[in-house]
């Protein structure tokens, strides 16, 4: 139990940590206007059960070209042995790019490699749900690889006509630039989405019936015309851990409450509803509680949001009756029963750890999305 929370709430702290590593990241010593944006690697041996693509994330944060390394354990080994790959993403660090060369090097934990590829979405691992992609059962491979010099990992290469090559002992790896667009101008222009849509100067998609809406029509929410819902509050949260947060909305009618949460994708704020108990208790982290009455009950986490929403229960409580018509209560951590107490504590941590939420107003508006 305590790994389990451990896992949950500590990858989140870890995050922190990567964000304070400047030390490792130099200037580009030639600009880099045009080398920001998404470079792939197309690996030559992807079937269809598996696709090993590598890729180069770019940004220019502050002046300053930072970059991210998304890979496989086959970097940190000589020769894979019958088994699929772990992988990873990685701060590059000791960044240097000048002259049409580029030089870095990655260092990945244990805890940084993953069962699946990982989405370039995710800056860190620690933004990787392990409910979704479980830590690499051979994670142990790049621990050995730092006895032996290969973790740091040491990259060379040279940027060419729109294309990162580099130099590895298998031969060259050619990457692409497959978006010009970065995580950051994606978050800018959320940002700026929401702001309009919450103060009324842009509509969002429903999904719920397909339509378009301002937040001044928003009395579609409500079952009857007696009690239109109105917004009480807001908070701005990454949601499925992407890099890109989400707006959640507070909704009442002065009895009863709901929420909607909205969530930018290629220029479009998409808005998914919940009724009143379908989202409880918001924490900091993203999870939330649902109940469906006094004895069943779960935890949840977005696992994923597009177009669509889907969330994993991380853990509930269903109710039965025994033989002799009494009411008994199990519980549930992932798939496995566990005791009251354990599900208890994990439900404690939710209310422990509440979001920031925001009375909406304008001048609060003006705040949050400076």
């Amino acid at each position: 139990m305590e790994e389990f929370i451990s896992r949950i709430f500590g990858r989140v702290l870890l995050a922190a940590l990567f964000s304070i590593l400047p030390m490792f990241i130099t200037q580009a010593a030639d600009g880099g206007a045009n080398h920001t944006g998404i470079y792939r690697y197309d690996y030559e041996y992807n079937s269809d059960d598996l696709i090993e693509d590598h890729y180069i994330v770019l940004e220019n944060v502050a002046g300053r070209i930072v970059g991210r390394y998304y890979g496989t354990s086959d970097d940190f080994h000589e020769a894979r042995e019958g088994y699929y790959p772990g992988f990873f993403v990685a701060v590059m660090r000791d960044l240097q790019i000048k002259d049409g060369e580029i030089a870095f090097e990655v260092y990945v934990s244990e805890d940084d490699m993953f069962s699946k590829p990982v989405d370039p979405k995710h800056k860190s691992g620690e933004q990787v749900s392990i409910h979704e992609n479980p830590i690499w059962e051979n994670n142990l491979i790049v621990t050995y690889a730092a006895a032996s010099g290969r973790n740091p990992r040491k990259y060379n290469g040279n940027m060419v006509d729109g294309e990162i090559v580099l130099e590895m002992e298998s031969g060259r790896r050619i990457f692409k630039k497959v978006a010009d667009n970065t995580t950051d101008d994606i978050f800018l222009a959320a940002m700026e989405a929401y702001r309009a849509v919450l103060q009324d100067e842009m509509p969002f998609h429903s999904t719920d019936d397909k339509k378009q809406y301002k937040l001044s029509e928003f009395d579609y929410w409500s079952e009857t015309e007696t009690y239109p819902l109105d917004v009480y509050q807001f908070t701005v949260i990454d949601m499925d851990n992407d890099g890109i947060p989400e707006v959640v909305l507070e909704l009442t009618n002065g009895f009863d409450g709901s929420f909607e949460v909205l969530h930018y994708e290629d220029g479009t704020v998409y808005g998914f509803n919940f009724v009143y108990r379908g989202m409880l208790s918001l924490s900091e982290d993203g999870m939330y509680l649902g109940s469906n009455g006094a004895y069943d009950s779960c935890i949840l986490k977005a696992s994923s949001i597009k177009d669509t929403y889907k969330e994993d229960v991380l853990a509930y409580s269903e109710s039965g009756q025994d033989k002799n018509g009494n009411i008994i209560v199990s519980y549930y951590i992932g798939k496995s029963k566990v005791k009251e107490d354990q599900y208890n504590e994990l439900s404690q941590n939710v209310f422990n750890n509440p979001t920031l939420w925001h009375e909406f107003n304008d001048a609060n508006i003006d705040s949050v999305f400076k």
